[in-house]
């Protein structure tokens, strides 16, 4: 990869919250840094949040990353700005995505606490759930109007 930044950066401030999610929350304390910060990435792209590292800290190398995992972080700067050209600006990317993860983190730890215990891992089953429905239901009704 051409002039990828060699790390994936977190703020300083987030370290406590990757770590004090622990493994009572999705296994998350037993997971690779890499799955934790997707998973904030996923959260706060989520909720359309994302907001600026005051002070950036390496959380892991981007070297890491799998194929889906880039493609997962281009699709996410590409629909953070709309511009085909952000695809080949790696710095950018990773900034976009840094980013969401920052908001993704604090998000996913107040939504832990807030939930009873247990009760975290269903909800988010149950979102799951009526996403796929939702999808499948849509990609009914493209077949039967035969739109795609």
């Amino acid at each position: 990869m051409v002039n990828m930044p060699a790390l994936i950066n977190i703020d300083k401030k987030d370290l406590e919250l990757y770590k004090s999610l622990g493994k009572e929350v999705l296994n998350f304390g037993e997971r690779e840094e890499k799955e934790q910060f997707l998973f904030a990435l996923a959260t706060g792209f989520k909720y359309h949040d994302k907001s600026e590292l005051s002070r950036k800290h390496p959380y892991f190398r981007s070297s890491y990353l799998l194929p889906k995992d880039i493609s997962l972080l281009r699709a996410v700067a590409l629909f953070e700005t709309k511009d085909v050209e952000i695809l080949n600006n790696w710095a950018k990317i990773f900034d976009i995505a840094e980013m969401y993860a920052h908001s993704g983190i604090r998000l996913l730890f107040e939504n832990v606490k807030n939930t009873p215990l247990g009760k975290f891992e269903k909800k988010l089953e149950e979102e799951l759930i009526e996403k796929i429905q939702l999808m499948n239901k849509v990609r009914d009704d493209e077949a039967k109007t035969g739109n795609k």
